[in-house]
């Protein structure tokens, strides 16, 4: 009984991440880590609440950050997006390609934040 009224609980307390702001980072390098490595141009998505706010507060004020059980210079990494999660996000992450127009908006320093 103790387990199902501590679910309870914690679905009520449960955040709807959707709603939260969400923000991509595109590695600058070739970047080892002690759980995985990134490689140049790849991306990390996330949702902008508790620690993951404070890594990118963290990023935008030059700090070195935790990131895979290592440490992440700032300057390694662009903030790429910065924003609700939805069609934008999305094409931040690579999940679907943008418009013709938004490709075209995005090349001429527009649109996304890339």
């Amino acid at each position: 009984m103790l387990v199902v009224s501590s679910w309870r609980t914690m679905m009520q307390n449960s955040i709807d991440e959707s709603e939260l702001p969400h923000a991509v980072i595109r590695f600058k390098r070739d970047v080892s880590f002690p759980r995985f490595s990134m490689a140049k141009g790849e991306r990390w998505g996330f949702v902008v609440y508790r620690k993951w706010a404070d890594r990118l507060n963290q990023i935008k004020h030059g700090e070195r950050f935790e990131f895979a059980g290592g440490q992440c210079l700032s300057q390694d990494v662009d903030v790429v997006f910065e924003g609700g999660c939805g069609r934008e996000y999305s094409i931040a992450m690579g999940y679907i390609p943008p418009m013709p127009q938004e490709a075209h908006n995005d090349s001429m320093g527009r649109g996304l934040h890339e």
